[in-house]
């Protein structure tokens, strides 16, 4: 269904850059599919969440926003995303789901973290989640994190 983006930078140095592709969690299908076929009302403050290497066991596809034993969240970390309503093609059947005003979230860090993966949730909802394969990513205080969330949309 997508792709989060991201771009580490450690004083003004990019370090790193890769995609990592969203799962897909039933919380937020069931709603997706409630929202196409029974009229739902949409969640209205979209965060981007950041999931802690620390205690990890991995994700699952019956993860809540309330209940997901395999992972946690990164405290104080949830950064607004306001999805524009005319995403943007970028290639290959993707589409750049940009915030209003930035084109991604961003952290900046005052303590070291090593980040597992990423979410995204309506503050009632768990929409996707992702893992990074391999290590995870180690960030040191000062670092920033830059997010963005590209939507695969088949035509």
């Amino acid at each position: 269904m997508g792709l989060f983006q991201i771009a580490h930078e450690r004083k003004g140095v990019l370090l790193a850059s890769f995609l990592v592709r969203n799962g897909v969690v039933r919380e937020g299908m069931e709603h997706l599919s409630n929202l196409w076929f029974q009229s739902a009302t949409p969640g209205s403050s979209w965060k981007f969440g950041l999931i802690d290497d620390d205690g990890f066991s991995g994700l699952d596809a019956q993860d809540t926003l309330g209940s997901h034993s395999g992972w946690s969240e990164i405290s104080e970390t949830r950064q607004d995303w306001e999805p524009k309503s005319d995403p943007t093609f970028i290639s290959h059947n993707y589409y750049q789901l940009e915030t209003e005003t930035d084109s991604e979230a961003e952290w900046e860090f005052t303590s070291a973290h090593d980040i597992r993966g990423f979410f995204i949730t309506d503050e009632t909802r768990l929409w996707a989640t992702s893992e990074i394969a391999g290590d995870p990513l180690s960030v040191l205080s000062g670092d920033i994190l830059k997010l963005t969330y590209l939507a695969q949309m088949k035509d």
